[in-house]
């Protein structure tokens, strides 16, 4: 649900940004009337805590991720838009990210590192 919403929100503001808190997703402050791309905030189900913020190159948000060190009971057969989290050795590698595609001839941008 974060991944499409941080998608929700990138593509549907005047100009294409990451949220710069996760509860912009839940009022879009760009926009004068509300506009909701979550319903609320839902804890990391891992954890029950608060997700781990990927920061985007603008400083924006591009995604979210447990801060557990659990071992996954999933490691293998992911869908393509999760083949990222083959071979994860714990569930805080597992990241949600909302990356644009790439315009042609042009490489997608590394999300950047810890």
């Amino acid at each position: 649900q974060y991944r499409k919403a941080i998608q929700r929100y990138y593509l549907s503001g005047p100009q294409r940004q990451y949220p710069r808190s996760l509860e912009d997703l839940i009022k879009d402050p760009r926009l004068p009337s509300t506009v909701r791309h979550l319903r609320r905030l839902q804890p990391d189900p891992i954890t029950g805590k608060e997700w781990a913020l990927v920061k985007a190159p603008d400083g924006g948000i591009l995604g979210v991720h447990s801060v557990s060190e659990e071992t996954p009971f999933k490691t293998a057969n992911f869908k393509l838009r999760d083949r990222s989290f083959d071979g994860a050795q714990k569930y805080s590698d597992w990241k949600f990210l909302f990356q644009p595609a790439a315009p042609a001839g042009k490489a997608p941008a590394k999300p950047p590192s810890k």
